[in-house]
C-alpha cells in the first residue's frame, strides 16, 4: 500500500509561485489574493482534520481572523497596471479581491473558524455587494468578461443570502456568459445554484455538499 501525504502550505505556495505566471493569463487574479485562496483553502483543510480528531480550534480561528484582514487590506489600485486599461485592471482585481472575501467568509463560518455574529455578517454582506458591482464591471468589459467565472461562482454561492433580484441577476448573467463564451458551463452552475437556493439553506458546505468543478 502506497500512502500519499498531502503537501504542506509552504510547498503548496511554492508551486503556485511557480505556476503562476503560467496560470496568470487565464485568470488574471492578482499574485496576492491568489495567494490567500489558497491559504484558506488549506485552513479549511486544518480545520476539518482539527474537527475530525475533536481539537482545539483557537489557533486556527486566530488565524482565520488573520487572515481575512490581511485579504481586506489588499489594495487593487497599488496592483492595477496604469495606462488607457487601467478601468479594466481595477474592475477584475476588485472582484477577484471581494470574491475571495466573500469565499473566505463564509467557508470559514461552516467550519466554526469565524464567527457567525452580526459584525462578520455586515462584512459578509458588505463584500457581496462589491463583489457584485465589480463584477458588472468585468462582465460589461469584452476584454475581461472571460475571465469572470470564479467570481461569478462565488456571488451565486452568496446570493443565497439574498433576494430574487440578486438571483435573477445571477442567472441571466451565467445565460450571457454561455453565449459569449459559447459554453453550457455557466449553465451547469446556473442549474446548481438554482437548485441550492430553492433549498433555503444558504450556506458554502450547503451549497458544495460534494465537488463541483464550473470551468468557462
Amino acid at each position: 500500500m502506497k500512502v500519499v501525504l498531502a503537501p504542506t502550505l509552504a510547498e503548496e505556495l511554492e508551486n503556485a509561485e511557480e505556476m503562476y505566471h503560467e496560470l496568470f493569463p487565464y485568470c488574471l487574479c492578482p499574485p496576492s489574493v491568489f495567494f490567500y485562496i489558497i491559504r484558506i483553502s488549506n485552513l479549511r483543510r486544518e480545520a476539518s482534520q482539527a474537527l475530525i480528531l475533536e481539537d482545539d480550534l483557537t489557533g486556527l480561528s486566530q488565524s482565520a481572523t488573520n487572515l481575512l484582514s490581511q485579504l481586506e487590506s489588499f489594495s487593487v489600485d497599488d496592483w492595477a497596471q496604469p495606462g488607457s486599461n487601467n478601468a479594466d485592471w481595477l474592475a477584475i482585481g476588485s472582484a477577484f479581491k471581494h470574491a475571495a472575501a466573500v469565499y473566505c467568509i463564509m467557508s470559514l463560518q461552516s467550519l466554526a473558524l469565524l464567527p457567525n455574529d452580526a459584525q462578520t455578517n455586515q462584512q459578509l454582506e458588505s463584500h457581496g455587494d462589491l463583489l457584485a458591482l465589480h463584477l458588472k464591471k468585468v462582465i460589461g468589459y469584452q476584454r475581461t468578461r472571460r475571465f469572470a467565472s470564479w467570481p461569478l461562482t462565488v456571488a451565486a454561492v452568496e446570493a443565497g443570502y439574498r433576494g430574487e433580484a440578486r438571483r435573477k441577476w445571477v442567472e441571466d448573467t451565467c445565460l450571457e456568459m454561455a453565449r459569449v463564451l459559447g459554453t453550457n458551463c455557466p449553465l451547469n452552475l446556473k442549474a446548481v445554484m438554482r437548485k441550492y437556493w430553492a433549498s433555503g439553506n444558504p450556506g458554502w458546505e450547503e451549497c458544495f455538499y460534494k465537488p463541483y468543478a464550473f470551468m468557462f
